[in-house]
């Protein structure tokens, strides 16, 4: 049975002390069921929240190591009236199981044709690298949006400093971060089509990952992003705008 407006998927997401989303990895998730045109509605949580508002629905562990309990999360409702929904945690393997349950041509589909792994291999290992550079200078600007338990929370599960850097090294991180940007940019130059989005003229899930540090980045540090989508002539300013168009899309009416 598929998600209905009157029965939606729910999304399970994080919120900052000011009752606002922001992270990265459920904003992929929120731009995956907006492209599909997905019904869906929005339970929120802080990060503190998340292990026992899972365990008290029955989620099991997203993953193996610590923390365990993460989001996004989605509860696709089961097609038995009296069923329980079927829960799928991480924003990749939740964008896999979407494109199965709700295939294309009636849904748009996320992954490219037989381009799934090499995404994997792009969100996972190299976009992390890109991000860890940029992440040292705009975490203290997180810490000042999240209430002090969240803070503590990251602290003891991720081990991550919300200090800010002295000057000096706050402006050397910046610059190799932008020389990781530029190197990332590269691969818009071998584009088989012309459009605004990596592989051209429509999305994937690799768009939808580095629209997710775009929003993240727009939440805490926008003068920042403003940066980013300036450079490469202002290509990075075209793909964010076409990912913001698809945030905006057709289930917004009925989410909670």
């Amino acid at each position: 049975m598929a998600a209905t407006p009157e029965n939606p998927i729910v999304f399970y997401d994080l919120i900052n002390a000011n009752g606002v989303h922001w992270s990265p990895n459920t904003y992929k998730t929120r731009l995956c069921l907006e492209y599909k045109g997905l019904p869906y509605r929005v339970e929120y949580s802080t990060l503190p929240e998340v292990e026992s508002n899972m365990k008290k629905l029955g989620v099991p562990p997203v993953k193996a190591t610590s923390p365990q309990y993460t989001l996004p999360v989605i509860a696709d409702p089961s097609g038995d009236p009296d069923g329980k929904p079927h829960y799928v945690g991480d924003s990749f393997n939740i964008a896999v199981y979407l494109d199965e349950k709700y295939p294309a041509p009636r849904y748009p589909a996320i992954f490219n044709s037989n381009a799934r792994s090499i995404e994997h291999l792009f969100i996972h290992q190299y976009l992390p690298t890109v991000a860890r550079v940029g992440s040292m200078v705009v975490m203290p600007k997180l810490g000042q949006t999240l209430d002090q338990e969240s803070i503590e929370y990251i602290k003891r599960t991720r081990g991550v400093s919300f200090n800010s850097l002295p000057q000096g090294e706050a402006e050397e991180k910046w610059k190799a971060f932008r020389e990781k940007f530029f190197e990332m940019g590269l691969s818009l130059d071998y584009q088989d089509e012309n459009g605004p989005f990596i592989s051209g003229n429509r999305p994937s899930m690799i768009d939808f990952a580095i629209g997710g540090w775009f929003h993240l980045l727009q939440r805490i540090a926008p003068s920042g992003l403003e940066q980013i989508l300036d450079w490469k002539e202002g290509r990075w300013r075209l793909l964010w705008e076409h990912i913001r168009d698809i945030e905006g899309r057709s289930s917004r009416g009925i989410m909670g």
